[in-house]
């Protein structure tokens, strides 16, 4: 990928200790070049078979003499990798290989891949990233290349585990879960004032040929210790039911799941709790022509509803968890969103009949 940093290696170190017997070749080799690698490992080959073993391990590689021109001023670290490998030195077919990645210790700065994917949606990006732990492993098996397990750790930012795989004809499948992201370090600015917390979650996706704009996605989210504060809603809300603590309002329980399909995404299982305030349930969808649907379950404790004559008999019917819960069934689009509270509240449980 054209870099000059590549061009030339100077050793420092080469050796190679051989043993042929019996037709089976052995190679003990240990190599060293001064700020771009050290390699140190064995290869073993079967004069009649052909079929070769590798087992190698890289060390001391600078990420900014081995990484892209485009990335080398934003990434400070040491990599390590190591390489198992089994076939044939003519051919691919029926290779096995096991890859290890080791990039503890990272420093990025200014990512530019993660701003290039989040800032075009208008999420922030932290314009440094400490990467306490980065390690990956590969597996290489029927031309298929599987990452079975990945840990990172990024403090004050995000744990997270990825693992994913990617077939001939490019169709890649990953999965993550992490824990501890700060929503204060990505969310937009007008956004996080009102909104804080920490946010768990869980993500798969498949995609084709690098379309990521045509795949498909889907998981969970966890918001813990979040809270909502002073906006427009809770404004109004607060002025009309003369409730001032509701201008913040702690956001005990915030989980859903989620799907997103060419364009047309779903929250299922949608379960909101404010304190012993409110709460919020039910499923919502949004077509690929943005076009809204979906049941909610508005929550509100008992001194909340004084403002309408027979609340409790008329509009919000159920009573659990401490509140009392009226049905809304969603209509019209995002933009223009429209809610019918007179629809037929009969239920067994949370949902719609």
């Amino acid at each position: 990928y054209d870099n000059p940093d590549l061009q030339d290696f100077n050793f420092d170190e080469a050796k190679c200790h051989y043993r042929l017997a019996e037709g089976h070749l052995t190679l003990d080799l240990k190599a060293q070049v001064a700020g771009k690698f050290n390699l140190s490992g064995t290869v073993n080959y079967d004069v009649k078979t052909k079929a070769t073993d590798l087992d190698l391990v890289f060390d001391q590689l600078p990420l900014k003499v081995w990484l892209p021109p485009q990335f080398k001023s934003g990434y400070n670290g040491t990599a390590r990798a190591t390489l198992k490998w089994h076939g044939q030195l003519d051919t691919k077919k029926d290779s096995v290989a096991t890859i290890g990645v080791d990039l503890n210790g990272t420093h990025i700065s200014n990512p530019i891949l993660l701003r290039k994917f989040l800032s075009s949606k208008g999420f922030q990006v932290p314009d440094e990233i400490q990467l306490d732990k980065a390690q990956f492993l590969f597996v290489y098996q029927n031309e298929i290349f599987t990452l079975t397990g990945a840990d990172l750790v990024a403090p004050g930012l995000l744990k997270a585990q990825l693992s994913g795989s990617l077939a001939p004809g490019d169709e890649l499948q990953a999965k993550m879960d992490w824990q501890g992201l700060v929503l204060g370090h990505f969310l937009p600015e007008k956004y996080a004032q009102y909104l804080s917390g920490v946010l768990d979650g869980h993500v798969a996706l498949a995609v084709k040929k690098w379309q990521f704009g045509d795949g498909s996605y889907g998981g969970s989210v966890d918001l813990i210790g979040g809270r909502l504060t002073y906006t427009s809603p809770q404004s109004t809300l607060a002025r009309f039911l003369d409730q001032r603590p509701l201008l913040t309002l702690p956001l005990t329980r915030t989980q859903f799941t989620w799907t997103w399909n060419n364009g047309a995404m779903t929250a299922k299982h949608i379960d909101i709790r404010g304190g012993d305030d409110l709460g919020v349930r039910g499923d919502i969808a949004f077509s690929g022509s943005s076009a809204l649907s979906g049941v909610l379950w508005i929550g509100a404790k008992p001194e909340y509803l004084t403002w309408l004559p027979d609340a409790e008999t008329t509009v919000f019917k159920r009573k659990e968890d401490g509140l009392y819960w009226a049905k809304v069934q969603l209509s019209g689009t995002a933009k223009k969103p429209g809610q019918d509270f007179t629809a037929d509240t009969r239920l067994s449980a949370f949902g719609a009949v």
